[in-house]
Parts: structure tokens; sequence; C-alpha cells
């Protein structure tokens, strides 16, 4: 870019300019002076992360290392019961099976501690009782059982490398149980709630500390702290932006400097950041700009997820469960059920029956004779417009 003012030289009808053209000059070089190691490795690692993405245990996964969900006649408490039973105040449920015995799976809190986190817990979904939290020797049975392979170490801590995400908070402390074979698998088992919530694999952790690592500066000390964190990447991409925008702004109008040559540089360095940096702009500052978006920075957008009151008005007034979960498993398309999840919309409850690649929805809050019609594979049509309905009208 030291070729500029004679670039300016040759086209005096735009002298005037001169001043804005020094002071991008200045920004775009500064810029890329300071950012452009991390542009580079935001370009790389971001081709790697497309590749392999950042590890996380998959409903498919989860459910294939899953036993198959078998219930004795009068064994189970609804899952509202098992929480009063247990002293919780659950949100969400899911029955399940744990070392040979039927378990809820409640995500809530003490009924009487209304500032305490909700934290997955398993409940005995015959007496209520809470299960107590694994043992080391507990946890490495439990990842036997998923994986079918033999654990050789487990280690308990709060969070790793890999188990940084804020959406394992409510599993958290977590084993890292070590599995035997090649390829270095790992599992994540949660004490409260006795399942696995996460996987790895040696080439998986290997391809992320080149990809999804550096691309979200995923570092696990940094990832502690979500604010600060939050806070680096819309600060770095800020000055990110500027300089794809003044690069673009130069390239374009350096196209028009020079009345001879379009191309007002003659070392061959730079005609080349001048070129490939115009072929590329629309990609890079959209690319970067996007990347900032994502961030919602300074809040300008709304939260991603559903505020309280919105999730009230989804859900609808909470009605008794009719139906319990053993005469669920008699039901058509029920025979190979591994899980069954709570579901709440429009004022109804429902049981959602996970089987290897398949769901099946079933009327909770109606006796079976009446629900039987209401066996589904997605909610019905009017059920969702009811409850959209209700965001719509309470909103306006």
């Amino acid at each position: 870019m030291q070729n500029s003012d004679t670039a300016l030289q040759a086209a005096p009808s735009i002298a005037f300019k001169r001043p804005v053209h020094k002071a991008l000059i200045f920004l775009h070089k500064w810029l890329g002076v300071t950012l452009a190691l991390l542009f580079l490795f935001w370009f790389i690692s971001g081709v790697v992360l497309y590749f392999v993405p950042f590890p996380g245990l998959s409903q498919t996964e989860r459910l294939a290392g899953l036993p198959l969900l078998q219930l004795p006649k009068n064994c189970c408490l609804t899952a509202d019961d098992a929480a009063t039973s247990a002293g919780l105040k659950a949100s969400e449920a899911r029955l399940g099976m744990h070392d040979g015995k039927a378990v809820w799976r409640l995500l809530g809190k003490p009924v009487n501690d209304t500032k305490a986190a909700a934290l997955w817990q398993a409940v005995d979904a015959q007496t209520g009782q809470l299960l107590p939290v694994l043992s080391a020797i507990d946890a490495r049975k439990v990842a036997e059982a998923f994986s079918g392979k033999t654990a050789t170490a487990a280690e308990l801590l709060e969070r790793d490398q890999w188990t940084v995400p804020q959406g394992l908070n409510p599993y958290r402390p977590l084993y890292r149980v070590e599995i035997a074979g090649d390829d270095g698998l790992e599992l994540y088992v949660s004490p409260g709630s006795a399942e696995v919530v996460r996987d790895t694999r040696r080439a998986e952790r290997f391809w992320n500390w080149l990809g999804a690592v550096p691309h979200w500066i995923y570092f696990t000390e940094l990832r502690r702290y979500p604010d600060a964190w939050h806070n680096l990447v819309v600060w770095l991409s800020i000055p990110g932006v500027i300089l794809a925008v003044t690069g673009t702004v130069l390239g374009a109008w350096h196209l028009f400097l020079n009345r001879v040559r379009w191309i007002p540089y003659r070392q061959w360095w730079m005609r080349w950041h001048h070129i490939t940096g115009l072929v590329a702009a629309i990609v890079t500052v959209t690319w970067i700009f996007s990347g900032l978006l994502s961030m919602n920075p300074f809040k300008v957008f709304s939260p991603r997820s559903a505020l309280p009151s919105e999730q009230v008005r989804w859900t609808g007034a909470k009605p008794l469960v009719l139906l319990n979960p053993e005469q669920v498993l008699n039901l058509p398309g029920a025979s190979a059920t591994k899980e069954i999840d709570r579901v709440q919309v429009a004022g109804q409850t429902w049981y959602r029956l996970w089987g290897a690649g398949q769901q099946v929805l079933v009327r909770a809050d109606k006796p079976i004779a009446e629900s039987a019609p209401q066996v589904t594979t997605a909610l019905p049509d009017d059920t969702i417009k009811s409850s959209l309905l209700a965001l719509r009208l309470d909103a306006s």
C-alpha cells in the first residue's frame, strides 16, 4: 500500500478524498498486522471444524447405548409422584433403566430451595427415593454397560477441555471414564443422573485442537467464565469486521484511482494482495460479520431460549397425568422403547417413547382407552396451533 500516494497523484480529481483514504489505509494496515495471524487460524480451523465437529453425544448415539425399557406390572410412579416423593420440583422428566431397575431422571431442584440450580437427578421409579450419587466404581459400570467394553480408569472432574459447554452444567460434576480399545474412547458419566452424557475419541480430540478449540477460542480456563469468553470473542470480531470492510473499500476504491492501470501496484505481492482481497471480499466480510452476530453482541437480539413467561404460555396449564408408563409399552409401536420422556404443550401432557431410530407420542393425560387413538409420530397440528396462538395473543 506504499504506492497509494503515487496513485493519488495520477488522479488529482479525487485528491479531496486523501484524508479519508489515508485513514482507511492506516486502519487496514495496522488491523491487518495485528489480526492477520488470528484470521489465518480462524480460516484454517473453520475448515477443520466443518469436517470434525466439537465432541458431543447425539441422540442416536445415546439411544444406541441404552438397554430396552423393561417395566414389570404396577412398576412405576408417574414423574410428578416420583418428584414429590423425592422432594423435588421438576421441569423435565425421562424414564429409563439403571442397573436393571427403572428410574426417573428428573431435572429439578429441592422444593424448599428456590436459589439452587436445577440438576439432573435419578429417582427410583418404584419407590420415589433419590438414588445416591455414583461412585467411581459405579461410573465405570455405567460406562461399561453403555459401550460394551472394559473401563480402565475413572476420574471425577468439574470440567475439562471436552466438557466446557454450559449445557452440561445440570449434569456436573462428571466422571471421565477411559475405555479399553485402540480408538482412545472416553465416556463422561453424570453421577447425579447415572448416565453417559458425552463421548470423545482420540482422533476427534486431536482434530478439535486444530478445529473447534482455536476457532471458538474454547479453552478450558477461559470457558470457566462465560461472560469473559463472550466479551473476548465479540471484541475480537469487531476489529475483524472493520479490517474486512476497510480492505473491501480500499480494494474497490483503488480500481478507480489510476485511470491508466486498474491495479495501481507494481510489486507482485501488492498486486496479489489487491486482487485476491477483492475476489474474497464478500466472503470475508459476511463470514466475520455473521460470526459476530452469532454471539448476539450487546444483546441486540432476543435470547436464544424462551423466556419463562413464554414457556408458561407454550406449555399451558398442567393437567393430571392419568396414564402410567408401563401401560404405554403395550401399545403398538412401543415394543422397542428405550426411554420415555414427558412433553407438555398447550395444556396437554404426552409421553414420547424413544426407540432405535424412531419416536412415538402417546397422550398421558387421558385413560388408556381414550389415549389409544392418540398414538402418533408427531404432535397434532391443532395442538401446535393452540400453543402458537397462546404465544401470539399474550405477546400482543
